[in-house]
C-alpha cells in the first residue's frame, strides 16, 4: 500500500506527511465552501503535523543529510523555525487572536440588494489599509455564529469600520433583519489589495458590482486626505444597470472634491456589454504605462486580465481581488 508497502517507517513518514498535505489541498480548493472558514481553519492547521512529519523524514531516511553536517544543520534550522512559529501561532497565540470587539450600529439598504453594515469599537480600533477584508463573527443572539469573510469599505480613518455587502445568500440576507447593539468580532485585517502595494502612481481600478468596495475604501481615504497624494487613478465603475451603481453618486463626489487624480467612468453592461480592454483602451491611451486594479466577478477579471496582457499590459502590472471564495 501506500504508506507501509515499500520501505521502512522513516519512508512512511515522507509519505504520510505528503497524503496529509494532498487532503489539507483538496479540500482547499474544492471543499472550503462546504466547510466553511472556522472548519477550514482546523484542518489547516494539520499543516504542521505535516511539517514535523517531513522533518523526522528528512533526518532520518538514508542520503544525503545524514552525511554531510553542513546540509544537516541547515535543515535542522529550518525545520526548527518552521516548527516553532507553527507553534505560535496555533497554541501560544491560541487565546491571543487578531480580534477586535464591535457592536453593530446600523444595516443600511442602499437598494439593488446592497446593505452597508456600520459597526462600532467597543474597546481597540481595528487599524487597516484601504482595500483589506476581514472576518466577522457574530457572538451575540440567535445567528449564524461562524466567521465569513468581507471587504473593508470604510477608509482607515473613519471612526467606525463599514462593509458593503450584497444579499447573495442566506448569511448576506439575513444581515439586514440584526438589531443595533448586537456585538460580534472581527479578525483581521487581511490582504494587499491596495494602491499602496506598488510603485507606480499611474493606475486603472476596475469594479465590477459589488467588486467596488475595495476602491470605495480607497476613494474614501483619500478624501479623508485630502488629495490622492501624487496618485494618478481612472476608475470604471460597472454593473448590469446603473441602478447596480449604488456608490456612483458618492464616488462622483469625491473625484469633485479631490479636483485632480481621481476620475470615474461609468459602464452599463445591459446597453454597451461586456467591458473589454479594447474599450478601455480607446478612452484611456496609456493603458501600458500603468498597473491595472480589478475586483469583480471571476470571468469579468479573467478576460480583462488577458485582453490587456494582449495589449501590451505586463501580467506583474495586472492585480485582481478574488472574492468568489469568499
Amino acid at each position: 500500500d501506500f504508506l507501509f508497502g515499500i520501505g521502512s517507517w522513516q519512508v512512511a513518514t515522507g509519505k504520510l506527511a505528503l497524503l496529509v498535505l494532498f487532503v489539507i489541498l483538496a479540500l482547499t480548493l474544492y471543499a472550503y465552501k462546504k466547510l466553511g472558514h472556522d472548519r477550514w481553519k482546523i484542518v489547516h492547521k494539520f499543516i504542521g503535523l505535516a511539517l514535523a512529519l517531513g522533518v523526522v523524514h528528512a533526518f532520518y531516511v538514508p542520503g544525503e543529510v545524514s552525511v554531510i553536517p553542513l546540509l544537516r544543520y541547515y535543515l535542522l534550522l529550518i525545520g526548527l523555525v518552521g516548527i516553532s512559529a507553527f507553534l505560535w501561532r496555533t497554541v501560544f497565540q491560541m487565546f491571543k487572536r487578531n480580534e477586535y470587539e464591535y457592536e453593530f450600529v446600523s444595516v443600511n439598504n442602499l437598494g439593488a440588494e446592497i446593505y452597508e453594515v456600520v459597526l462600532r469599537p467597543l474597546h481597540k480600533k481595528i487599524s487597516h489599509m484601504p482595500g483589506q477584508f476581514a472576518f466577522v463573527r457574530i457572538i451575540q443572539g440567535a445567528y449564524d455564529k461562524k466567521s465569513h469573510p468581507f471587504t473593508i469599505s470604510s477608509s482607515p480613518d473613519d471612526q467606525y469600520i463599514r462593509f458593503s455587502i450584497k444579499a447573495l445568500g442566506d448569511y448576506t440576507k439575513s444581515l439586514a433583519a440584526i438589531a443595533s447593539g448586537t456585538r460580534c468580532r472581527i479578525e483581521g485585517p487581511f490582504g494587499r489589495f491596495t494602491y499602496s502595494t506598488t510603485p507606480e502612481t499611474h493606475q486603472l481600478w476596475v469594479a465590477g458590482g459589488i467588486g467596488v468596495t475595495p476602491f470605495l475604501s480607497m476613494a474614501r481615504f483619500f478624501k479623508d486626505q485630502g488629495s490622492t497624494m501624487g496618485y494618478d487613478i481612472d476608475m470604471y465603475y460597472s454593473g448590469k444597470s446603473l441602478e447596480e451603481l449604488v456608490f456612483l453618486k458618492e464616488l462622483r463626489e469625491i473625484a469633485a472634491a479631490l479636483k485632480q487624480g481621481f476620475r470615474v467612468h461609468t459602464f452599463d453592461s445591459s446597453k454597451q456589454g461586456h467591458l473589454t480592454a479594447g474599450i478601455i483602451a480607446q478612452e484611456i491611451k496609456d493603458v501600458q504605462g500603468r498597473d491595472m486594479f480589478i475586483c469583480g466577478p471571476m470571468a469579468m477579471m479573467d478576460a480583462l486580465s488577458g485582453q490587456l496582457v494582449l495589449l501590451g499590459l505586463p501580467s506583474s502590472k495586472i492585480h485582481k481581488e478574488d472574492f468568489a471564495l469568499r
